[in-house]
């Protein structure tokens, strides 16, 4: 085992001896033997402080945080002369509005085979994937066509509606265009920011959503400023 998978293999076990569950989001079949580039994972808003206060406090880590935006927090984390992005998620937001259940994203999650973090359902895995790319890049990334052609088969063979935002029909169609490398996806996104928007002040509560608009606002202009 490398240092690289040393360091991952303590990290995950520095997060279990302090009772902080994580959902490894993708890439999680390699770990921890082998990282391609970061760790992009979800911990509970509730245990966010919680865990920047282990890791900062251990002392065999460094955890600096580089970038922050709303339900996102990327850190460096450094163990010797290991140097590991992290993206911790721990809400899924566009323009303020949640668009993955994450009570579900956890209640369904199962214990990996290394028994050191959590991977979640095929369903929140799609969601988590393609809702990201739809909402925010308003596209599908050509050079990921066949992952989409594995990926949208298994939405359509669970048979369920992702999170009662992504229709049956609209999958099916999503299906054909990437088949037949047709990416851009900017009409189905304004289609699920409007049911996002009704979706999230049913809900959460009008004001709420305009708290959530708020801070990804403030956040946004305090990076860029």
């Amino acid at each position: 085992m490398n240092t690289i998978s040393n360091t991952l293999e303590a990290f995950f076990n520095c997060l279990l001896d302090a009772n902080i569950p994580i959902v490894v989001l993708r890439g999680y079949e390699s770990l921890p033997a082998f990282v391609k580039t970061d760790v992009d994972a979800f911990v509970d808003p509730s245990n966010i402080k919680l865990f920047e206060e282990v890791l900062g406090c251990h002392v065999e880590f460094n955890l600096q945080k580089y970038d922050s935006r709303l339900g996102l927090n990327k850190y460096f984390l450094s163990r010797g002369a290991d140097v590991i992005e992290l993206d911790i998620v721990y809400g899924f937001y566009y323009a303020g509005l949640s668009y993955v259940d994450t009570n579900a994203l956890f209640s369904y999650a199962s214990v990996h085979e290394s028994s050191l973090f959590l991977i979640p359902r095929v369903i929140e895995e799609i969601e988590v994937s393609l809702l990201k790319e739809v909402l925010h890049n308003g596209k599908l990334r050509s050079d990921k066509k066949d992952y989409y052609l594995s990926l949208l088969p298994k939405a359509l063979r669970l048979n369920q509606k992702l999170i009662g935002v992504l229709a049956e029909v609209e999958v099916r169609n999503l299906l054909i265009s990437v088949s037949n490398n047709a990416f851009d996806v900017m009409a189905l996104r304004k289609k699920l920011l409007w049911r996002l928007l009704k979706s999230n002040v049913r809900n959460e509560g009008f004001f709420c959503v305009l708290k959530n608009l708020f801070l990804h606002l403030k956040i946004k202009y305090t990076v860029l400023h």
